[in-house]
């Protein structure tokens, strides 16, 4: 693994450099001529363009020639996500140089990546105590703690950094996670347009940032500068097409988590973005499935909003757009057209008119239902029907419930009991009571 000479710059070389060496080899050997040169160029651009990746590469080379070969494989077993292989084999170098920053960096990194946040703080609190100036110790070891929710120790150690480099991307971006998962969006805000600032002075890849910006104005419902963030992405994806795919993922992910948590404010500019992603990669698959969810959550919120359908009407509407053939669904469905069937007769069947000329997609969903209630005789039918069903849930509910009782015994723990300070059996290093408790 030679990637400095595979760019053809020295090991001092600027991120700018780094870059322009990239794209003179690519321009040199193009991907469609050159498939596996090209794979070696992206791959030591890759490594050495991060921060992290770049300090491991160079820490492996500082090692002994005895450590080296070990420590190689783990970088290898890292690349692999086999976290568990890394962390064994780094404990016994440990053992042997446990004062070598490059082996305790990766080995903090591995626990990190396997969920072990303790012990990733116990790793980067020893790096941090053993090089106090190592900006990107301090950062780990940051983010180590805001997983093991230590939030006032990551924001005390983050403004540290920052006031010894007021120009820490990496700082600022964590800053701004911290702020947004508190809820505090302007603060939040306010640190990833400091990250962006920065970003752009130097020419690093900014969509990360401009894709938080934009959700973080959503959140805040001042959405003003969506267009301009999209501008910019779409630039910088025409100027570098790989990074295409990242872009629907991150957007994509991000509006799953307002879609999830039922934020209607928020679908007009969903809209917009998936409109966006499908003009950037046309019939991608889960875009357009996101579209069909979003038009029916729109019809949803507008069907709640219409003061013409009774609430009963629109609960059972809604559990009609969840497409959910679950035992719970069934039995709101079914208990929710009883509770139509107790209400008044005209004004029900006046509603469904309405329906019918309104909305006639929804009508359609539950025709035969519909078509029922209208028709005094066919209403009794149903209403018989639906109360045979009712009682068969009943007592399908009852027997389940009876199979459910216990025998009358005292109950008896199978192993000790886990105190709510003690650490949680799940090997996650959390507290009990902060983890599975």
């Amino acid at each position: 693994m030679k990637y400095y000479e595979e760019l053809n710059v020295s090991n001092v070389a600027s991120k700018m450099e780094i870059k322009k060496a990239y794209f003179k080899r690519v321009k040199q050997s193009p991907p469609e001529k050159y498939p596996e040169e090209f794979k070696k160029y992206r791959k030591a651009y890759e490594i050495l363009i991060d921060d992290t990746a770049r300090a491991r590469y160079d820490q492996m080379n500082e090692l002994p020639t005895k450590f080296k070969e070990i420590y190689e494989v783990a970088l290898l077993d890292m690349e692999k996500e086999d976290y568990e292989s890394v962390i064994g084999s780094l404990k016994e170098l440990v053992k042997e140089n446990s004062k070598h920053e490059g082996i305790l960096n990766l080995l903090g990194d591995a626990y990190f990546k396997n969920n072990n946040f303790g012990n990733a703080v116990k790793t980067f609190e020893l790096l941090v105590e053993s090089d106090s100036e190592n900006l990107d110790y301090r950062i780990k070891l940051a983010n180590a703690y805001v997983e093991r929710k230590f939030t006032k120790k990551a924001i005390v150690l983050l403004e540290g950094v920052l006031s010894r480099d007021s120009r820490n991307v990496s700082s600022l971006q964590m800053l701004a996670e911290i702020y947004e998962n508190k809820g505090e969006f302007s603060k939040s805000r306010s640190y990833y347009e400091k990250a962006l600032k920065v970003a752009k002075a130097g020419q690093l890849i900014t969509l990360e940032l401009q894709i938080a910006l934009i959700f973080i104005s959503i959140k805040q419902q001042k959405p003003v500068n969506i267009h301009k963030h999209l501008k910019l992405i779409e630039d910088e994806v025409k100027y570098n097409p790989a990074y295409s795919e990242e872009v629907i993922e991150s957007i994509l992910y991000e509006v799953y988590e307002l879609l999830d948590s039922e934020k209607y404010y928020a679908l007009k500019y969903i809209v917009e973005l998936l409109e966006f992603l499908s003009e950037m990669e046309p019939n991608h698959e889960i875009v357009e499935m996101i579209k069909n969810q979003v038009d029916e959550m729109y019809l949803a919120q507008t069907i709640s909003e219409d003061k013409n359908i009774p609430e009963s009407i629109q609960a059972l509407i809604a559990v009609g757009l969840k497409d959910c053939d679950c035992d719970s669904c069934r039995l709101e469905e079914l208990f929710l057209q009883l509770q139509i069937m107790e209400e008044n007769s005209v004004k029900i069947a006046n509603t469904v008119k309405y329906l019918k000329k309104t909305y006639l997609s929804i009508y359609e969903q539950n025709a035969s239902f519909y078509e029922k209630l209208q028709n005094p005789k066919l209403r009794r039918q149903l209403e018989i029907e639906l109360k045979k069903k009712a009682q068969k849930e009943n007592e399908k509910l009852i027997l389940e419930d009876d199979d459910f009782y216990l025998p009358n015994e005292p109950y008896v723990r199978q192993g000790p009991k886990i105190g709510r300070n003690d650490p949680c059996s799940c090997g996650s290093g959390k507290k009990y009571k902060k983890c599975c408790g």
